[in-house]
């Protein structure tokens, strides 16, 4: 899990900020993983509520400078495995909030399961027609293709009531 760098944890008998253990730690004295990208400490700490568990200090170079996440972790497992995870888990995160700002799947205000679970179809179904768009026009930016892709569900819900009509 994604791990605040202001919270405390325990190394040995000493509490210490997350942040301070990164300032100790910083990304030249980790190590380098060339198929992640990233500089990453992994170290033994506790947590109160949690107990035992690994720190992973994670550096990452973005937008001209380097960003510090920490991640915590009981997965058994190297370095490369346990990133593996969360970069799968990050993906999915990144996913549902593009669903969730961008084609309001937060915004269903029905009562039934049944009702959101088609709530959540249709807009998945909105989301793989927007990215098609996207994919034929590479440029094209979110709104523009969301216009098109309405326009095309509505050529053929029209298209397909009127051969349903003949």
């Amino acid at each position: 899990m994604r791990y605040r760098t202001n919270s405390k944890v325990l190394v040995g008998d000493e509490i210490v900020k997350v942040r301070e253990l990164a300032e100790r730690y910083p990304r030249g004295t980790a190590r380098w993983y060339p198929k992640l990208q990233r500089y990453v400490k992994r170290l033994k700490v506790a947590i109160p509520e949690v107990g035992e568990v690994d720190l992973f200090i994670v550096w990452k170079h973005q937008r001209g400078g380097w960003y510090l996440t920490a991640l915590a972790s009981t997965l058994e497992g190297g370095v490369q495995a346990v990133m593996g995870v969360w970069n799968s888990r990050w993906s999915l995160e990144v996913s549902h909030r593009i669903r969730k700002q961008n084609l309001a799947l937060g915004r269903c205000t029905c009562r039934s399961f049944a009702a959101h679970l088609r709530h959540a179809d249709l807009v998945i179904e909105a989301f793989n027609l927007i990215s098609e768009e996207r994919q034929r026009s590479p440029g094209l930016s979110w709104r523009d293709a969301q216009r098109l892709a309405a326009d095309r569900l509505e050529s053929a819900m029209v298209t397909g009531m009127n051969s349903i009509a003949a």
